[in-house]
């Protein structure tokens, strides 16, 4: 739900814009797959608020998004073809 892409984002501007700076770029391989995965169940309109909402998420972690890429590439194509599908 959009509290659950809040309280992401909440968290990063937290962590990256605190002193701790990259050490806590640590918690992104714990948080990123499990939601993204997770993401496969939910309805149309719940992935594409979170696809809205994940510009922002990258804008915070910058670079520290690269290990994910494929995996949220996977996901938008898989959601790409899902939604031709039903069109």
């Amino acid at each position: 739900t959009h509290t659950v892409i809040d309280l992401i984002e909440s968290f990063c501007r937290c962590v990256f814009g605190s002193s701790l700076g990259a050490r806590c770029v640590q918690f992104l391989p714990v948080m990123i797959p499990p939601f993204l995965s997770e993401m496969r169940h939910w309805d149309d309109g719940l992935r594409e608020a979170f696809f809205q909402s994940f510009s922002s998420l990258v804008q915070i972690v910058q670079p520290h998004i690269l290990p994910f890429l494929d995996s949220i590439f996977d996901l938008i194509q898989e959601c790409w073809s899902q939604a031709s599908l039903l069109g």
